[in-house]
């Protein structure tokens, strides 16, 4: 069997790939950059998921597709929306059209927050076609409502994802950066776990219509988890206070629940939140470790 799983050269996709290679899957790629770091080689259409041609090539021969393709970022994508639009919507459009055409099953990805910023919104927006989709023209659609996820190869860049930015910080010995005042709720699954659902959502022999979120239940606020971060890497730098990014709001929960992985899949997250930021920073730290010796 072959899963195409768009967006996987990206940090939740590269784990989809894996865990459909362990168990017997043909994993292929579309997406703009080369998968790189994982522990297989998968067909690769190095191709822009809104390129019509481009995306039935990928498809062909797949019983399954796994849209993870699309642009980030809270703050950022404030200032573009219409490419945001451009990417999450009119990309996600591209593969359900062929999907239906193709007669083959998706697995969408959802955002946990409720948040008013393009990137929120047009996923949102991709999800509602999606269940359109199933409804309407009878193609199976299910969609993963992840909440956030995080462990090793996650980028710390301009998206400025919570764990990675935190860990980074601290490894560098700068104060970390949370903000507002810190108390905004947060549910995190690593990545490990969130690639499992994704998964078994893909290959579950009745596909599920509708929405399962990858979740854990348990709520940290943000500043208890910079304290854990701080007291892992760095207890000698201090947490800092910066204004609220546009697109967020001041006092957020964004906490889910595993009651339905656990019913259609029978698997809830299994990995401790110390146990996950453990692996997590140990993969940052061999980071800083590879770098400082290449510098010499």
């Amino acid at each position: 069997m072959r899963v195409l799983v768009t967006g996987g050269s990206g940090f939740i996709g590269g784990y989809v790939v894996e865990w459909l290679a362990r168990r017997g899957v043909e994993p292929v790629v579309l997406d703009l950059v080369r998968p790189k770091g994982l522990a297989v080689d998968p067909v690769h259409h190095r191709a822009d998921v809104r390129d019509p041609q481009a995306v039935a090539a990928a498809m062909e021969g797949c019983g399954v597709v796994v849209h993870l393709a699309g642009v980030l970022g809270t703050d950022l994508t404030v200032d573009s929306p219409v490419e945001t639009v451009d990417n999450n919507l009119i990309g996600t459009l591209r593969v359900l059209e062929e999907a239906k055409r193709r007669r083959v099953r998706v697995v969408l990805i959802n955002v946990g927050n409720d948040w008013d910023n393009p990137y929120t919104i047009t996923k949102q927006a991709a999800v509602r076609f999606g269940l359109m989709y199933d409804r309407e023209f009878g193609i199976p659609v299910t969609v993963v409502r992840a909440m956030n996820g995080y462990g090793p190869r996650q980028k710390a860049d301009e998206t400025k994802k919570l764990v990675p930015t935190l860990i980074c910080a601290a490894l560098r010995g700068e104060p970390l950066p949370v903000y507002g005042d810190g108390e905004q709720e947060v549910d995190l699954v690593y990545v490990e776990d969130v690639a499992e659902i994704l998964g078994r959502a893909a290959l579950a022999p009745d596909p599920v219509h509708g929405q399962v979120e990858a979740a854990t239940g348990q709520a940290m606020r943000v500043n208890e988890v910079a304290e854990c971060i701080r007291q892992l890497v760095n207890p000698a730098v201090p947490i800092v206070h910066l204004p609220m990014r546009r697109g967020e709001p001041a006092r957020s929960r964004t906490v889910g629940s595993p009651a339905d992985a656990a019913r259609h899949f029978g698997y809830v997250p299994a990995t401790p939140f110390q146990e996950g930021l453990r692996r997590t920073v140990e993969w940052y730290r061999s980071r800083q470790r590879a770098t400082a010796e290449a510098a010499v």
